[in-house]
């Protein structure tokens, strides 16, 4: 299965959409739609697929199952995901489906042994673990949406100010002093969209994120 531009996940019913905490938000990795997400924790993954750099695609809810041994029931893939290697596989966030109560991880585990297709495992109690990286994220998503996240040259701006930083890199209110020109918000959302391409790098899983945040490049 290849996860293309075109490619329309599975339809949510209204019957779900009602009863759900359904998040609608824009993707640079699904380009021409709004993705659907249902639940926070699907929300919290995404994210991370999202502003994963090796990461080229994503298509949510594809139309693909793994059948649960020894049982009638199957259980629904919740993303897939093309890498910049070509690679491409399933991602599974156990505990997100109000199935994953009577399917433990070890016999989704069993299951995905005897599969053909390719999926990783993400169980909802490690993306609570990581809650921090993740607000660090929402806090940035909205600049990476954002209609001023690309501007070739205060990009380039923004990155000769960091190499020029040497090892300690550059403070976002560093890079706020050198383009004083631009607005705030301009300069923020150039400098996380590099961080969603995987051009620079912040210790975003050990502080918040703020205005002193060092970002170094890759």
């Amino acid at each position: 299965m290849s996860v293309t531009s075109n490619q329309e996940p599975r339809p949510i019913s209204k019957k779900v959409f009602m009863a759900s905490n359904v998040f609608c938000l824009r993707s640079r990795k699904a380009p021409g739609r709004d993705v659907k997400l249902i639940g926070p924790a699907l929300f919290d993954a995404w994210l991370l697929l999202e502003f994963d750099p090796d990461v080229v695609s994503i298509c949510e809810r594809p139309h693909l199952d793994i059948a649960i041994l020894r049982s009638n029931t199957s259980r629904a893939m919740d993303f897939w995901v093309a890498r910049q290697s070509h690679a491409q596989h399933g991602v599974i966030v156990h505990g997100a489906s109000r199935k994953d109560k009577k399917t433990t991880l070890g016999v989704l585990q069993s299951a995905l042994e005897v599969s053909t297709i390719g999926c990783q495992i993400w169980p909802e109690a490690d993306l609570m673990r990581r809650r921090l990286l993740l607000r660090n994220l929402k806090q940035m998503l909205p600049y990476v949406n954002s209609n001023e996240a690309i501007d070739a040259p205060l990009i380039e701006s923004l990155q000769r100010s960091i190499r020029g930083g040497g090892d300690a890199g550059a403070s976002l209110d560093d890079l706020f002093r050198a383009n004083a020109q631009r607005s705030r918000t301009q300069v923020a959302a150039c400098l996380f969209v590099q961080f969603h391409r995987g051009k620079v790098a912040a210790e975003l899983e050990l502080s918040p994120l703020t205005t002193d945040t060092r970002w170094l490049p890759t």
